[in-house]
């Protein structure tokens, strides 16, 4: 194979009769949903020259689990057949990235486990025939996670990593390593030793990115977690020898949300509703999501939803210490039943800072299901089982393995146990949505005191969320109420990608509210985020991806959900032809019609860092973009895919793609959800005449805030909301320039 490649470059140079890769179609068939991996390892590289190579990480069921490769053969017209990249001692790979250099050269980056079970950066070199031999591309002991690559102007090359650090090992979050003599040395860096979260990490694969700036030094941006629930992006500048103190660049200025997770139920005639999804307004109002069966013989409270989100921590705390006086628990014992997350350390957390003896009993760590179930002798050793169920779906020890009622439970409950059962898992791993009636002889009847399962606010609710949950009246457990949220995912700023264009200008896209956002950055200061999709707030958009090209065209792709039932996903792209101050009409790229059992049809598109001109006889130009798609009818249930965005810099347009201007946006309300006052912010690109009008959630003008003419640049207006109830309100900007709306919550 490796023969037969080096033969068809030769005959490059004299075919002089090449098309350009059809877009979308299929590089090679794959076993991976996840082979295009995290959007900072950019997936596929074209050269000056006009040679485009596509990596991909595959699965176990691939040849083998190694980093392999594809590159387009110009003179047959389509992709080679797939080769083996990396040959790792353990078989163990992950992540691949590449960046073409000016020279007609390829570098690749991933993470590959070594002898001792850790994870080493490792890169290569393509040179348009052949791969060099691999090479440690890190100076220290580590465990790499998710990493990008890139190539300053000076030619020196950098990956920025992550640690994977499950379980925790390694001190720091984020690492670079860079070389400037071709990769026979490599010096590595901690950005994080100093800011903001040391010997934390968000997540153990978070995105980072990178891009260069104008004068050989490099930026790198990443994702942190500043409290629970809620991120915000980082970033830092490498100038000269060593790297800057990471600074915040999406400052997350509010951390409640709502709870789209849980679950509804009635209480048996014999039971107590503790507490009601609220407030009045909300769609499911006055629907039970915590229930107590308060037998003598048998007591058990079961709260259908995660106490991870409850928020602040005081909160919780009360609760819990509420639980256990009623209960009169001295020593409970908590069961790990979230075998894939582990967010019962909340719990955990709440038990130790109310000075309790308590202990554990984990039902497994795999993902795959449960390892474990609990003896009744475990059970008895306490006078409270805390058992935590989560929200991870993927099964649980409390039905046991076979689907069944636990009969330890029954017999530790028959004994006189007491039991408080937590987690929307409790009910959705065996019922799924619901509704669901019971009746005597049931276990959930007879030992939780449930009368039916009715709903779970996600499906019922039109995807709105909950924004809390009310104390129900006569009831005999707690005076904590109501409960309120942190952020369940509801406000992420993340998943950052960069690129730079020939004057410096810094340009980077990222998700927060299931949309995508741009900003620039000219050396000292961003500007405004301006909305890249179109798509509803009931639909995600995610997974982003950015990159230019010389003349100051500006690519962005991403993930957009189409449909909510069954879950179906495309790529969408949008292109600023100027630099990122006017952006074409999204358009669709890949042409996914169906998806497969588990809701997936399109992932992780990543696009190449250098986007080339038109190349005579050999590319028509434009940025190549790779992702994976699943495929029915593919050997191996899914394709790596490639498609292309046509050349757009230096002021050229899509076909049938107008013009939106940048600078015409309404900004996200502050603060939101608010009480009872908000600040709505818009800005102008020149001077016009704006309308601004506050709608409620069916519809009805409530308020026009502003009307007449403004000037060009920002303006703030506020929304006194005194005398309106709580509830979803939309704001709605109109102008010359377009028309936006933006969703508000009022909170009383």
């Amino acid at each position: 194979m490796r023969n037969r490649a080096i033969w068809i470059t030769v005959l490059t140079g004299l075919a002089g009769q090449v098309l350009a890769q059809p877009s979308p179609s299929i590089i090679c068939n794959q076993d991976y949903y996840n082979a295009s991996r995290y959007i900072g390892a950019r997936n596929s590289a074209r050269t000056v020259g006009g040679s485009v190579v596509a990596v991909f990480e595959p699965a176990g069921g691939y040849v083998n689990q190694e980093i392999w490769y594809v590159t387009w053969n110009t003179f047959f017209d389509e992709w080679d057949p797939p080769q083996q990249l990396s040959f790792s001692p353990q078989g163990t790979t992950g992540v691949p990235a590449v960046v073409a250099d000016e020279e007609g050269n390829i570098w690749a980056g991933w993470k590959q486990q070594n002898q001792e079970g850790d994870r080493d950066m490792m890169a290569a070199i393509w040179d348009g025939v052949a791969w060099s031999a691999p090479m440690t591309a890190d100076a220290i002991e580590n465990n790499a996670g998710v990493n990008a690559i890139d190539i300053a102007a000076d030619g020196t090359v950098f990956n920025l990593f992550s640690i994977w650090n499950d379980p925790p090992e390694y001190a720091a979050n984020i690492y670079s390593s860079r070389s400037a003599d071709g990769g026979e040395s490599w010096v590595t860096d901690n950005l994080t030793a100093e800011f903001p979260t040391p010997d934390f990490l968000p997540l153990n694969y978070l995105d980072v990115a990178l891009t260069p700036d104008a004068d050989g030094g490099m930026y790198a941006a990443w994702e942190d977690r500043p409290f629970d629930e809620s991120w915000e992006i980082v970033m830092s500048h490498f100038v000269d020898t060593s790297w800057s103190i990471p600074e915040v660049v999406t400052p997350i200025e509010d951390q409640l949300g709502t709870l789209k997770y849980v679950d509804g139920c009635t209480p048996a005639p014999d039971a107590q509703a503790i507490y009601l999804m609220g407030p009045e307004d909300y769609a499911l109002a006055g629907h039970p999501a915590a229930v107590l069966n308060p037998d003598e013989q048998r007591p058990a409270f079961s709260c259908f939803f995660n106490l991870r989100y409850v928020d602040p921590d005081s909160t919780l705390d009360n609760l819990v210490g509420d639980v256990l006086d009623y209960f009169g628990a001295q020593q409970p014992l908590v069961v790990d039943d979230d075998n894939r997350y582990n967010h019962e350390t909340h719990i955990h957390e709440s038990l130790d800072r109310l000075g309790a003896a308590y202990g554990t009993f984990d039902c497994g760590e795999d993902s795959t299901g449960v390892e474990q179930l609990p003896e009744l002798q475990d059970l008895e050793n306490s006078d409270l089982v805390i058992w935590f169920c989560g929200d991870d779906g993927a099964g649980l020890a409390f039905w046991n393995e076979m689907e069944e009622d636990n009969q330890t439970i029954i017999d530790y409950l028959d004994g006189g146990g007491k039991l408080w059962v937590i987690g929307l898992d409790l009910l959705y791993d065996r019922y799924g949505g619901g509704p669901v009636e019971f009746v005597e002889g049931d276990f959930c009847r007879d030992y939780l005191g449930l009368a039916s399962y009715d709903v779970q606010s996600w499906v019922d609710d039109g995807d709105v969320g909950l924004p809390q949950l009310d104390l129900a009246p006569d009831q005999d457990l707690t005076d904590e109420g109501p409960l309120t949220w942190s952020v369940s995912g509801a406000i992420r700023q993340g998943e950052p990608s960069l690129a730079t264009t020939p004057d410096g200008m810094i340009h980077m896209c990222y998700v927060e509210l299931d949309h995508i956002w741009y900003m620039r950055y000219n050396g000292s200061g961003w500007s405004q985020p301006v909305q890249m999709d179109v798509s509803p707030d009931t639909l995600s958009c995610y997974r982003p991806c950015i990159t230019v090209d010389e003349d100051y065209g500006v690519y962005i792709t991403w993930n957009q959900e189409q449909t909510l039932q069954p879950r179906l996903t495309n790529i969408f792209y949008a292109v600023s032809p100027d630099g990122g101050w006017t952006w074409n009409t999204p358009q669709q790229l890949s042409e996914a019609t169906e998806s497969n059992d588990y809701g997936n049809s399109v992932f992780k598109a990543t696009i190449g860092r250098k986007v080339r001109p038109e190349i005579p006889d050999m590319f028509d130009g434009g940025a190549d973009v790779v992702w994976v798609q699943w495929n029915a009818q593919s050997e191996l249930g899914y394709d790596l895919m490639y498609g292309r965005i046509p050349y757009a810099g230096g002021g050229s347009f899509l076909a049938n793609g107008s013009v939106r201007p940048a600078a015409f946006q309404l900004l996200p309300n502050r603060p939101n959800p608010f009480n009872p006052s908000t600040e709505i912010r818009f800005v102008l690109d020149r001077q016009g005449v704006v309308r601004l009008d506050v709608f409620n959630l069916g519809g009805e003008l409530i308020e026009t805030l502003a009307e007449g003419r403004y000037g060009a640049g920002e303006h703030s207006v506020a929304w006194h909301a005194e005398e309106a109830p709580s509830g979803i309100y939309f704001c709605r900007l109109r102008s010359a320039g377009g028309e936006q709306v933006r969703k508000m919550t009022l909170l009383r």
